[in-house]
């Protein structure tokens, strides 16, 4: 199910996307060359996913996956849902935890999609953003591709987020160059 987000979201959006360009192969993407990878990279922009609200400073938020999610569809996937389910991994869970409990998160809540995309933004007390972490998880629970960005990496130094937009649209430069997504800046993106 879609929903349309508020026009100056949406300009927003837009307005963040043009000030980031290209995107850095650096460090943060994992599982590469498994055979769910690989075909998740062969489905492209054409691959199925339901994005999970965005876990923001520990609070799940369907509106910052619905940012997710149209970014993606400015890059030019075509095959996106947004799911109601809310996933909520275990309290100071380290990366391969949160990907552990999103997988069983995943088992007993399937998607209607081919996979799931889920997004953690950690922060300071201050409201710093330390780490955005983003998995992909196939409809049977397999880990796909998880993508962990901090200062150290170069797309979360470029793109610098300091807010869920931001961080949104890192998400979406880190997703690029694995399903040959097109700039969502771009000025016939839909």
């Amino acid at each position: 199910t879609r929903t349309r987000l508020h026009p100056i979201v949406a300009a927003l959006i837009i307005t963040l996307a043009l000030t980031a360009t290209g995107c850095a192969q650096d460090s943060g993407a994992t599982t590469e060359g498994t055979p769910q990878l690989k075909q998740f990279q062969s489905a492209g922009k054409e691959a199925s996913i339901t994005v999970l609200p965005t876990l923001l400073a520990g609070k799940p938020m369907k509106q910052v996956g619905e940012v997710v999610a149209l970014l993606l569809e400015k890059a030019g996937m075509t095959n996106l849902q947004i799911a109601s389910d809310e996933f909520q991994p275990p309290k100071d869970a380290d990366m391969v935890t949160t990907t552990d409990a999103l997988s069983e998160f995943i088992k007993t809540h399937p998607p209607q999609t081919g996979y799931a995309l889920f997004t953690q933004v950690v922060a300071s007390p201050q409201r710093k953003v330390l780490e955005v972490r983003t998995i992909v998880i196939d409809k049977a629970g397999a880990i796909v591709w998880s993508d962990r960005q901090t200062a150290a990496d170069a797309d979360f130094k470029r793109i610098k987020p300091a807010e869920p937009m931001q961080c949104c649209l890192l998400v979406a430069e880190r997703l690029r160059p694995v399903l040959q997504l097109d700039d969502p800046s771009r000025k016939n993106a839909p």
